[in-house]
């Protein structure tokens, strides 16, 4: 999948955070009517994430401790979703974010629209570092550890994401690097490890925009 909603990156995480850090809700603002396993993003949507040393100090509810920001990045450090469109499998952090930011974790949401039911489906991926995977909201799998995404087409973990039925689903990619280069590629595929590319992939919940 190429085309994906880019929220980040967001500061305080590492390679291998750990599983709670992972599942963590590195977005979540103060009163809980934003929060990773809910939000529904279109491109230019912003969110007003409870940073950790937030005042008042020991009440902020986001495992992030700030955000990079410049006049197109997050401008006025104003978290900010934006479009981006990949020429090829891989999501480089490099070229989509256009800092080299260590120390970061990164938010991306698609949404497919399914012809029929997928039995059985899995998302296949490589990323680097660690990641975690969301489907309709729920966590289908995470791995904790340094690695690089390696060359094209490589895939490094297989998470089952159950029946699929027919219709639109979304999609989340949370990635967290240490340093390095980062990034990720994802494909759906059937219980057999086929790829699937009978489907449409959309940046609009409602599918307006596929």
């Amino acid at each position: 999948i190429q085309d994906w909603l880019i929220l980040g990156p967001y500061l305080g995480a590492g390679s291998a955070p750990g599983e709670a850090s992972i599942k963590a809700d590195w977005l979540r603002n103060a009163d809980g009517s934003i929060v990773q396993e809910t939000v529904t993003p279109v491109a230019g949507d912003t969110v007003a994430t409870d940073f950790i040393q937030d005042p008042p100090l020991g009440t902020e509810t986001a495992a992030s401790t700030g955000i990079v920001s410049n006049a197109t990045l997050n401008p006025g450090g104003v978290p900010t979703w934006f479009a981006w469109s990949d020429p090829d499998d891989t999501i480089d952090h490099d070229e989509a974010l256009g800092v080299g930011q260590d120390n970061m974790m990164v938010y991306h949401v698609t949404y497919v629209n399914l012809p029929a039911e997928v039995v059985d489906a899995q998302v296949a991926l490589a990323s680097a570092d660690s990641v975690e995977v969301l489907v309709d909201g729920d966590s289908i799998g995470f791995h904790n550890g340094g690695r690089g995404y390696g060359g094209k087409f490589n895939i490094q973990n297989r998470f089952a994401a159950g029946t699929l039925a027919a219709g639109g689903h979304m999609i989340m990619v949370k990635v967290f690097d240490g340093g390095g280069g980062s990034g990720f590629r994802l494909r759906l595929e059937d219980s057999t490890g086929a790829y699937l590319d009978n489907y449409e992939v959309c940046l609009d919940p409602a599918g307006t925009t596929c």
